[in-house]
């Protein structure tokens, strides 16, 4: 009669331990490095759609007549109808109607500057100054 012992395979050896804990070692710096480049990649488009958004409010504002700036909106006439640009709800949009032009806008502040209408905003901590219209 052979006598067999049992041997209980429950668990991992230290070996296994070691190289499991090494390969999340090695992923960790790459998945950082992957969400730095993401994260870069969104600031870009951001800004980006900041660069189309002021061009469209120009072309918009190109057309418009009788503007009055003050410092938190501009009114003007558009095709026999007063509207006027200004922040609701972090957004710059144009009313009536509702026309966004831009989004997570935290503070906006519009001026006149030898003839030419400015506008400055605050999104986080950047702030940007843009040329809006020349009367």
């Amino acid at each position: 009669m052979k006598c067999y012992r049992q041997i209980n395979n429950k668990g991992f050896t230290i070996l296994e331990m070691c190289i499991s804990i090494l390969v999340i070692c090695l992923c960790i710096p790459l998945l950082t490095n992957m969400i730095s480049i993401g994260h870069r990649q969104l600031q870009f488009q951001h800004a980006l759609q900041d660069e189309i958004a002021i061009i469209q409010l120009r072309r918009y504002l190109a057309i418009a007549y009788d503007l009055e700036v003050n410092d938190n909106q501009i009114t003007f006439t558009r095709a026999d109808e007063d509207m006027r640009l200004h922040v609701v709800n972090r957004n710059l949009i144009i009313q009536p109607g509702t026309y966004i032009f831009l989004d997570d806008i935290d503070h906006v502040y519009f001026y006149t500057r030898v003839n030419t209408v400015m506008m400055e905003y605050q999104r986080g901590d950047q702030e940007y100054e843009v040329f809006l219209y020349q009367k």
